[in-house]
């Protein structure tokens, strides 16, 4: 039997023998638990990568420190238990600054990412230092970011006095959420606070009579997880949070205490307090995407510990899938992914005493490693099933960038939603819109034609008029004028400093005719319907803000989208028309005319990359198409539909005439050469898209979502 004495500290034969003359006083250490452990003699550390050829672990004194003053390299004879390497080491104790370097292949088309000059953070450690000269920029380029790498902090999380506090657990129907910013909440010199406590969880300590008069049971913390704030545009903070690099430590910028260990008890602190007014802490968690962006970003973690593990890749494997919109997307249901998203969750109840989370773009833990919807995803049953985290409120944001849209519908018993339905449908009643009373009395009997058919209790519906996607309800309510127009959207922009836009125009062809294909940016503009001459004249108004107020902004022209939620378009009309009558199909006009179709998650990813690109822009107005390379008639594209349906031997019938509407075009074909320098092509087929597109209307079609 080996003793816990000798399985941490070594033994003093053999090949051990050899391995403590390399780094004297250092044990065996143990796989469990992951990061950092500390003991009455010392701590305990653990990292998992299989691919690896050998780890080691740096000891800093200072955050800024350019070099380690100990390196520890981990032999994987001793050190290395299936795929976790871990080590003990006598006399560390709380507060010492650590990293790792990690050694193995760098070969992106295997979707291997080793760089053994970058300093990597614990992915389960659970404090964070930042260097005042902490660089973004040196984790993403060649050579050793020892001096300007974020560093983990080993800490001790047995000596906290909780002083008898425990989660609150009041149930979803007697719960009120209000939705804050650490940092935003006590930020400015009108909360009364000092200034050293103003932005910070000792800020909200203060504040915590204001919330209590307000009548709120719970605050929804935006992210707290410790996050890059240089994940931004040049000369920009990443204010918001959602570019997590730890899941584990809270953001050490909205401590007011200095020391590496301060964020810790301080969250704590606010925790404790918030619990003795009878508020509940709910946190929004980041379980999607990481700061690491995607394959020109940092390493700063993840990335250099097992790249293909937790990371979902494209079917070129040295690319990331972006269904988060932000560079890469977590792999949550792989076995070790699925373990640090439930560590995590555990970690905050138990250890922090939180009551709840809301997780942001909750669809992308549906999806597989292949980026696909699992039809029973097992991280959501890990997490819902969890006994630690029984009781534990669980709040989907039911969506993600990549198309999917699953409120109603979401996987699970225990999860509530978030109901974007109801902040519309609100929104438009008090506003006095036409037909707006139908819906707005469905909201406020809980949405019965969202959730309905899921014999769900009334409160699976989290009801919201304002969230931190727009704006707070002041000013919702405040503004004279309706942010709609392309007019007012400038006027904004300009009087409150906007100087980056992205201007998302329709499809191309609406503009009107041209002899010219593909069409190319720009082009000879001749509307032919008055929607086509009110997008033209959008964009002069766009050019002329651009240069006369040194804006930055790039208008995109779309070709026709389709996909999922959309139910308008030619596509659409086949669908319904064929379930109505699958024998006979009405195509209007002659069924020659040329279309060219782009799959919605397509048609955001070149957004996405036309965003990316403003910081970069030489002129200040540009204009990007958005499209495909193919096209098709309309009448083979109501004959993919039939094929798509299963049907077969479909008489078609044409209306005449060489379009199908006042507004139509014979011929739409969008050149993407400019998008395609900024690295775009589409990645969903137009087959694939209908097939995708069919599958989401049977759904909700047999749900009566549609008619």
């Amino acid at each position: 039997m080996v003793s816990v004495k000798r399985y941490l500290h070594g033994s003093n034969t053999g090949n051990e023998n050899k391995h403590l003359a390399m780094n004297p006083g250092v044990g065996i250490g143990r796989s469990f638990p992951l990061g950092d452990a500390c003991w009455e003699s010392g701590a305990n550390f653990s990292v998992f990568s299989r691919s690896a050829t050998s780890v080691e672990l740096l000891f800093f004194d200072h955050v800024e420190d350019a070099q380690p003053s100990r390196i520890i390299v981990l032999d994987p004879r001793l050190h290395r238990t299936y795929h976790y390497w871990h080590v003990f080491v006598p006399g560390v104790s709380p507060g010492q600054l650590y990293g790792y370097r990690v050694h193995g292949p760098f070969d992106p088309a295997r979707g291997l990412r080793f760089d053994a000059s970058k300093v990597l953070l614990d992915p389960y450690g659970k404090a964070v230092a930042v260097p005042k000269n902490y660089s973004r920029d040196a984790a993403s380029r060649e050579g050793d970011n020892a001096a300007a790498a974020m560093k983990s902090v080993v800490t001790d999380r047995r000596g906290y006095d909780w002083e008898g506090d425990e989660p609150l657990r009041r149930p979803f129907s007697r719960t009120l959420i209000y939705e804050m910013h650490v940092r935003g909440f006590t930020r400015h010199a009108s909360s009364g606070l000092t200034s050293e406590k103003r932005g910070t969880y000792g800020g909200v300590i203060e504040k915590v009579p204001y919330l209590r008069d307000l009548g709120i049971t719970a605050v929804e913390l935006l992210p707290v997880f410790h996050f890059d704030e240089r994940d931004a545009p040049p000369g920009r903070t990443n204010y918001w949070g959602y570019a997590p690099v730890s899941f584990f430590a809270p953001h050490p910028a909205y401590s007011s205490r200095q020391e590496p260990l301060g964020a810790v008890d301080e969250f704590r602190d606010m925790v404790k307090a918030l619990h003795r007014a009878g508020i509940e802490v709910i946190l929004d968690v980041v379980f999607n995407h990481t700061a690491e962006g995607d394959q020109r970003g940092p390493t700063l973690s993840l990335r250099g510990f097992e790249n293909g593990a937790y990371y979902i890749l494209g079917k070129d494997r040295s690319q990331y899938a972006n269904y988060s919109g932000t560079g890469n997307t977590l792999n949550p249901n792989h076995p070790i992914v699925r373990r640090l998203i439930l560590d995590s969750l555990r970690y905050w109840v138990q250890e922090m005493h939180v009551d709840g989370f809301r997780f942001d773009l909750a669809s992308i833990l549906t999806r597989d490693a292949s980026g696909q919807t699992l039809p029973s995803p097992p991280v959501l049953w890990d997490i819902e099933s969890d006994p630690v985290l029984a009781g534990t409120k669980l709040i989907a944001e039911a969506w993600d960038a990549g198309g999917l849209y699953q409120v109603g519908s979401f996987i699970g018993d225990s999860w509530k939603e978030w109901n974007g339905r109801f902040r519309d449908d609100v929104r438009s009643f008090f506003r006095g819109d036409a037909g707006t009373v139908s819906p707005f009395a469905s909201r406020l009997l809980a949405s019965p034609d969202v959730f309905g058919h899921e014999e769900r209790e009334a409160e699976q519906s989290i009801n919201f008029v304002t969230c931190h996607d727009g704006f707070t309800l002041n000013d919702l309510v405040s503004y004279d004028h309706n942010m709609t127009g392309t007019m007012n959207v400038l006027e904004y922009c300009r009087k409150n400093g906007i100087k980056y836009l992205v201007f998302a125009s329709s499809g191309g062809t609406v503009y009107g005719e041209s002899e010219i294909f593909p069409l190319r940016e720009p082009f000879s503009l001749h509307p032919i319907s008055p929607y086509g001459a009110s997008k033209a004249a959008a964009e002069m108004y766009l050019s002329a803000y651009a240069f006369s107020y040194s804006m930055k902004i790039a208008s995109v022209r779309f070709a026709n989208i389709f996909g999922e939620r959309s139910q308008h378009g030619v596509g659409y009309d086949f669908y319904m028309k064929l379930h109505e009558n699958p024998k006979q199909l009405t195509i209007l006009g002659d069924g020659l005319q040329q279309k060219s179709y782009l799959h919605v998650a397509d048609a955001v990813r070149g957004v996405i990359l036309v965003g990316q690109s403003l910081m970069t822009q030489r002129t200040p107005y540009e204009v990007y198409n958005i499209g495909a390379e193919d096209w098709y008639t309309v009448k083979e594209i109501a004959e993919i539909y039939e094929q798509q349906l299963g049907l077969s031997n479909v008489q078609h019938t044409f209306t005449g005439g060489d379009r199908g509407w006042v507004g139509d075009v014979a011929k739409s074909l969008l050149a993407i050469d400019k998008l395609k320098q900024l690295g775009f092509s589409p990645q969903i087929s137009f087959r694939e898209g209908v097939q995708r597109y069919c599958q989401w209307l049977d759904q909700n079609r047999a749900k009566k979502k549609i008619k």
